[in-house]
This record gives structure tokens, C-alpha cells and sequence, in this order.
């Protein structure tokens, strides 16, 4: 007898088919040849999916069956997942199935929710689960003792990440990390900021900013059989806010994603509302406040 497709795939493996992925929006939990079967209403699934899981601005657990309900006015959820819907902050509002909150002119939101996303394996035994809403978990790489390297990579947001590791797992093997501090949870942009041999020590790293790109890359030096080199890590749990557009910047619409720069060589106070707050710097002359150069 021949082999079924295995489940988030479809097609008759059984007459000699090719097993493909069930596509995005579709979900497939159990062998066999049978289809992928439509996602809820308003759940998403990536493609190769054994469930689904509610769409940013919906609550409830698609995964066991449960229906993905809007957020409530007042409330937000800016990611996939079962999460709860999370509070919008003081003098802030959405509308249901938020997934985000508006904030008055001169300020944008800050949804402040910790995540973990897990960069490509560049070796097999990468142990991580991409999470969102929690400030604690465990990264990992499971070796065995065959491979001479291997390398992970995470990217860990959320309020000063923080990552350390134990001493007592480095028997044959030796662990280094480098870490970037990430200007986004993509680390479109990042400063690379240091480099650590973990060798029978303890380690840990705290950073101050609020996207810490971690990567371990393991050695097997020749006394280690094979085992997992995991590290905590965990951030600051801080409530989302509509923060002050920075000096130098302004918004003068109320539900802004962001805050628009003053032109070059213009300055403004911090919680600018308007272009006309922008002023030419000291040495600089123009109407930088009626969109002038300076």
C-alpha cells in the first residue's frame, strides 16, 4: 500500500500523487488524501497549515474550533493568534475589531506587546515557537554531536529584552553569540553591538532598547555526544501608550501610525501637532513652518 499526504498537505499519495502544501487560508489536520478545509471566518493560516488561528482585531482559539470574535470597541490585537484582546491606553480609542488604537494629534501609539521571531534555520535543531503577548520563554539549538556547527537566529521584542544563558550546559561544546540591536521587529535596520565566547560561564545580556536580534553559533569541539544549548530570555512587561511625537517630528492628524519629520535643518518641541511647529535651526534661515528649506 502506498502513503498518505501528511497533514497541512493534500493529494493521493496512495495512487503515486505528489503531496502539496494546503494553501494560505486552508488547513489540513489529519493524514490521508482527503481536502484542506476553509479556514473560519475571519482566521488566516499560512500555507502547510494544520489549523488557524484568529486574524489581527479577532479573539478565540480557531485551533480547537472556537470562532474568532471581533475585539471590542476600546480594545486592540495587532497580531495573529488566540490572544485576548488587549486595553487601549488613557485617551485613546479604536473601533471594534481594532488592531490598533488612535491617539490625539501631536502622538502615536505604542502597542508595547513582547514577540519572539524565529530567523532561518541555517541548521537543522533550531528550537524555536514565534510567540506574541508573552515577556518569557526559552530560545534553543538541539546537536548531536556529529555536527561540527550550528547557528540559530532570533529576533526578541519588546520592552529591554534581556537573555542569559547557564554555564552548566556547555560540556563539549562552545557557544558564541553576537548581537544587533534592531531598529524594528524585522531588524529592517541594526547596530551591531557585541560578540561573547560562552565557554563554563554564566552569561547573560540585558538591552536597552526594544529589538535584540540574537544569534548562537554552537562548536562542537570533540568531548560533547550531542544534547540542547538553550537560553531564557525575557522583557519588560509595559502597557501600550500614545507617546509624544520626538523633537524634530510632528503629527497633525489624530490615529497617525507615525510621526512625520520636520524638513532638514528644522527643529520642533517633543508633541508637535503641526508642520507649523518646525522651525529653522540656529544657522539655518527659511519658513521650514509653511513646508519652506532651511
Amino acid at each position: 500500500a502506498g502513503g498518505s499526504c501528511a497533514p497541512g498537505f493534500r493529494g493521493d499519495a496512495g495512487a503515486g500523487g505528489s503531496c502539496v502544501p494546503c494553501e494560505a487560508g486552508t488547513y489540513k489536520d489529519v493524514n490521508g488524501s482527503g481536502a484542506c478545509t476553509p479556514c473560519p471566518s475571519n482566521a488566516e493560516s499560512q500555507n502547510g497549515s494544520t489549523s488557524c488561528v484568529c486574524a489581527a482585531g479577532f479573539t478565540g482559539d480557531a485551533g480547537v474550533g472556537e470562532g474568532c470574535v471581533a475585539c471590542e470597541a476600546g480594545t486592540f490585537k495587532p497580531f495573529d493568534g488566540p490572544n485576548a484582546c488587549t486595553s487601549c491606553p488613557a485617551d485613546s480609542v479604536s473601533l471594534e475589531g481594532g488592531r490598533s488604537c488612535g491617539c490625539g494629534v501631536g502622538h502615536v501609539f505604542e502597542p508595547n506587546i513582547p514577540s519572539v521571531r524565529c530567523g532561518d534555520a541555517v541548521s537543522p535543531g533550531c528550537g524555536c515557537t514565534p510567540s506574541v503577548g508573552v515577556n518569557a520563554g526559552m530560545i534553543s539549538i538541539h546537536w548531536d554531536g556529529r555536527t561540527y556547527s550550528q547557528s540559530c537566529t532570533w529576533t526578541i521584542s519588546g520592552a529591554t529584552p534581556r537573555v542569559s544563558m547557564n554555564s552548566s550546559q556547555m560540556q563539549g561544546v562552545e557557544v558564541y553569540a553576537e548581537l544587533e540591536e534592531c531598529a524594528d521587529a524585522n531588524c529592517s535596520s541594526s547596530t551591531y553591538n557585541s560578540f561573547h565566547s560562552i565557554y563554563q560561564q554564566d552569561w547573560e545580556y540585558q538591552s536597552s532598547g526594544s529589538h535584540l536580534r540574537v544569534h548562537f553559533r554552537v562548536y562542537n569541539w570533540g568531548g560533547g555526544s550531542g544534547g540542547i544549548v538553550a537560553a531564557k530570555w525575557n522583557t519588560t512587561s509595559m502597557p501600550p501608550k500614545c507617546s509624544s511625537c520626538e523633537a524634530g517630528t510632528y503629527t497633525d492628524t489624530a490615529n497617525a501610525t507615525g510621526c512625520t519629520a520636520c524638513p532638514p535643518h528644522a527643529v520642533s518641541a517633543e508633541g508637535s501637532e503641526s508642520l507649523s511647529s518646525c522651525e529653522c535651526a540656529p544657522g539655518f534661515r527659511g519658513d521650514a513652518g509653511a513646508g519652506g528649506s532651511c
